[in-house]
């Protein structure tokens, strides 16, 4: 029982800390692995860890694997509070079931039969008295089972979401509308938005070969035309619509090379005197792996109707009144099931999330940030910290083999006079990629080393530590100290020796992964805490490794550091309690990629331009998205990937490396491709951070349209850390990219600058897209919704600042939601003694 509270906590603080822009699994990953090197697992969990050692985090059946290991851990150490509602909700869904087959089998009466009208979405049915009474809504824990049409199979897949309640469905808002109320002219629909209309079938045909093949339809009216097509394609799908027969037709029109298209919309045959229904407006929800458009919005539906009206409400009753803000349960049925009687311009700004209830709930999200970055600066000011002199640290000039910028050399004068202080360093560091900024945050740890304090450094993977242990590890050396990497696999023999000179305070300096928080990681006299790529990492996580050094000495001081530009304008919206350093400048030699965009038919003319590159002495990454081949998705893979070009770049030698390699696999290829005995590397997203390779100098992304902006910045960040370099990186994209893929893409060729990247990845996404699924932690959605709404941010700030103000620990009867809000997503680290 102990051990699976234990897990649990390090699993669930993993899921809700995650950030939004990435899969949530990644820390349940993580986490189970290196608490698995910590704690002694049960048997079954044992295997469970074996099974999934050898997995990619790309693969397609991880969100499986990790629900199973999750009911397992439940089985393990059920949680007390939920096990009541949990068995309550289990028993009225099998009651309900054996009802349902009694009433099927009682009568072939109209009244009771299958075909009975269903009634419109989130409307209640009325019935008979052989059905029994109506089921109450419960609004906490209920399981997804428990709606209509959700099986133990979907609800695995919504849980690859991080939805495993009902009331988590809530959080699952529309990317989009469709107007079905009415029929538009074809030659009315505009690009950009939805519509239906009607039209007649003028041609239809198969282009593209392989697995690129898609299916075209072309339909007309009144001289108008519009271009159907489906790129995931199945059987017999060319023989639904043959020449001359009428078709309803549903969906979003874009331009294309200066047609109307629309991609995978919903087309109907008609007879030949019908007239299609109006449909009202259908919300279009975002892909869930396996599960149809037509089932999730079922399930939301019924998550509506069961639970909306018990949703929260976090914004006083006073505050709501004087914003005329919408109540958060109006504003999530709103989304959910818009009423019929919608205007153009409410329609219009629906489709845009900027009607009411969208901008009630980034309201709510703005919000409950500034009120937990209020309460944690009203929380840091009362402590103190241990006070770390500059004048002993040696200068950087005795320890670095290289000059300094002039903005690493103001960034750490900024950071030298916080830990000179008595209070506690709360700082950010952000700089683009390869700006230096390992070099500042061993600046500071140099002065903490020399007024007798140690210094842990938390990178999010083994990769990124131990490229961290290996640049650090000679500068150290300079100053007669030395340091130890501690990771979940890290032998054992190392890795009690590492935690006995932690204890002891004869370790002055420790990097390693998540296997930082375990509980047997003790230290003498943490002084500095040092969190890189901190995107990755939730506050929680930061905060459990800050803990380990409260002590007689006080609070250690936190540097965060991040190589995901945040527009200037923006920096203080997330980080509100910390002090932002920028790192604005290139050292001197290095050079930024030129970048080049090619289709996939030109992908043979890329790869000839690396050959001959390769004969000059050049070294080339070759990024896939995916590690194999998937029936599901139509990219490319690293395996064949690897296996092709083996054959076509020879006599290069071509390597592979993924997530499901073991560590010291991966260490072995990376040694190789870094001494030259490999000029290719093919590979996943594994060497987005943490590998430096400086003699290579060309980076290949293929599938580049799945990508977001700061991911393609990243893995262009690879190539050309060198002095002299000529770097380049060359995007191909496949069929069927969309107009906002095609946008990164030209930012991306474009501009080089991290910061106007940033600002332009906020601009492309919108409010819309983060709108939804996370409902904890320090959600990227704040930083979308402050570039989209600043006056909503300033209203936000304001009315947060003011309500700590006037009631500091939020003990108000009012103020009770939003204080259990705060707790939840914050996990616990508000209020005083609730830190625990």
């Amino acid at each position: 029982m102990i051990l699976g509270e234990k897990l649990r906590g390090l699993l669930q603080d993993a899921l809700w800390r995650w950030p939004e822009d990435s899969d949530p699994a990644d820390a349940l990953w993580s986490a189970l692995l290196d608490a698995a090197g910590e704690l002694s697992p049960h048997p079954d969990l044992a295997a469970w860890v074996d099974e999934i050692k050898g997995l990619d985090p790309n693969h397609s059946k991880r969100a499986q694997i990790l629900a199973q290991g999750m009911r397992l851990l439940a089985t393990i150490a059920p949680d007390p509070s939920r096990t009541k509602a949990r068995t309550k909700a289990r028993t009225k869904a099998r009651t309900k079931a054996r009802t349902k087959t009694r009433t099927r089998r009682k009568s072939t009466d109209p009244a009771h039969s299958t075909n009975a009208p269903q009634g419109e979405p989130g409307q209640r049915l009325e019935t008979g008295p052989e059905t029994g009474p109506e089921t109450e809504p419960e609004t906490v824990g209920d399981p997804l089972t428990v709606l209509k049409g959700c099986g133990p199979r979907t609800a695995e897949r919504l849980a690859g979401r991080s939805i495993h309640y009902v009331h988590q469905l809530l959080g699952l808002l529309p990317l989009g509308y469709e107007d079905r109320r009415r029929l538009t002219p074809l030659a009315e629909l505009k690009a950009g938005r939805s519509g239906c209309t009607t039209a007649t079938v003028v041609t239809q045909r198969w282009l593209g070969r392989g697995r690129r093949r898609f299916f075209e339809l072309v339909v007309e009216e009144d001289g108008a035309q519009l271009l159907c097509r489906w790129f995931r394609t199945y059987p017999g799908l060319g023989s639904r619509f043959p020449a001359d027969t009428r078709v309803w037709i549903s969906g979003t029109a874009k331009d294309w090379r200066g047609k109307l298209q629309m991609a995978h919309p919903l087309v109907r045959v008609l007879d030949e005197d019908a007239e299609p229904e109006p449909e009202g407006v259908v919300p279009r929800y975002p892909t869930v792996e396996g599960i149809g458009q037509g089932l999730i919005r079922s399930l939301c539906a019924q998550a509506v109707e069961r639970t909306v009206d018990a949703e929260p409400e976090p914004v006083p009753p006073a505050l709501r009144e004087e914003l005329g803000l919408p109540g958060r349960s109006e504003a999530l049925k709103f989304l959910h099931q818009p009423p019929l009687t919608l205007s153009d311009a409410e329609m219009e700004a629906l489709e845009l999330h900027r009607s009411p209830a969208h901008l009630r709930l980034i309201f709510d999200e703005l919000f409950l940030l500034q009120l937990g970055l209020a309460q944690r600066r009203r929380e840091v000011k009362d402590l103190s910290a241990a006070i770390y002199p500059s004048a002993p640290a040696p200068r950087p000039e005795e320890i670095f083999p290289f000059t300094l910028t002039t903005a690493q050399a103001r960034v750490i004068g900024e950071i030298s006079a916080d830990l000179a202080r008595g209070e506690p360093m709360h700082r950010l560091v952000q700089g683009d990629v390869g700006s230096g900024k390992t070099a500042v945050a061993f600046a500071a740890a140099v002065q903490v080393i020399a007024g007798g304090g140690q210094v842990a450094l938390m990178a999010p993977t083994e990769i990124l530590a131990a490229q961290h242990a290996e640049t650090l590890r000679p500068w150290l050396k300079k100053l007669g100290h030395r340091l130890s990497l501690l990771t979940a696999s890290t032998p054992r023999g190392a890795r009690e020796s590492t935690l006995s000179l932690l204890a002891a305070g004869q370790l002055p300096l420790v990097v390693g992964t998540h296997a930082l928080l375990a509980e047997r990681v003790i230290f003498d006299a943490l002084g500095l805490v040092i969190v890189d790529e901190q995107h990755r990492f939730g506050v929680a996580q930061r905060a459990r490794l800050r803990d380990k050094g409260e002590g007689s000495a006080g609070s250690p001081h936190l540097l965060v550091m991040t190589a995901t530009p945040i527009p200037r304008t923006l920096a203080l919206t997330a980080y509100g309690d910390l002090d932002v350093s920028v790192v604005d400048e290139l050292p001197a030699g290095r050079s930024r990629a030129k970048t080049h965009v090619f289709t996939a038919r030109q992908r043979a003319k890329v790869f000839r331009r690396v050959k001959r590159l390769l004969g000059k002495g050049m070294r080339a990454f070759v990024v896939c998205p995916l590690v194999e081949e998937s029936d599901k998705l139509d990219l490319a893979d690293a395996e064949r990937t690897h296996a092709e070009l083996s054959e076509t770049m020879a006599p290069h030698q071509v390597g592979l490396v993924h997530g499901r390699l073991h560590s010291d696999e991966k260490t072995r290829v990376l040694d190789a491709f870094r001494r030259g005995d490999l000029s290719i590397l093919v590979a996943t997203t594994v060497v987005e951070v943490g590998v430096d390779i400086p003699d290579a100098d060309i980076m290949v992304i293929e599938s580049a349209q799945r990508f977001g902006l700061a991911q393609l910045h990243q893995l262009r960040g690879r190539v050309g850390r060198r002095a002299g370099a000529e770097p380049l990186c060359l995007l191909i994209a496949d069929p069927g990219a969309t107009a906002d893929a095609r946008r990164r893409l030209k930012v991306m060729e474009e501009t080089g600058d991290g910061f106007r990247i940033a600002e332009e990845d906020l601009t492309i996404r919108g409010p819309g897209e983060l709108l939804g699924l996370r409902q904890a932690g320090d959600s990227n959605l704040a930083l979308t919704a402050a570039a989209a709404h600043p006056r909503l941010l300033s209203t936000a700030r304001h009315s947060a600042q003011q309500l700590i103000l006037d009631d500091p620990d939020l003990q108000e009867p009012t103020n009770q939601a939003a204080r259990e809000l705060l707790v939840a997503r914050w996990s616990g680290r508000l209020f005083g003694e609730e830190a625990g």
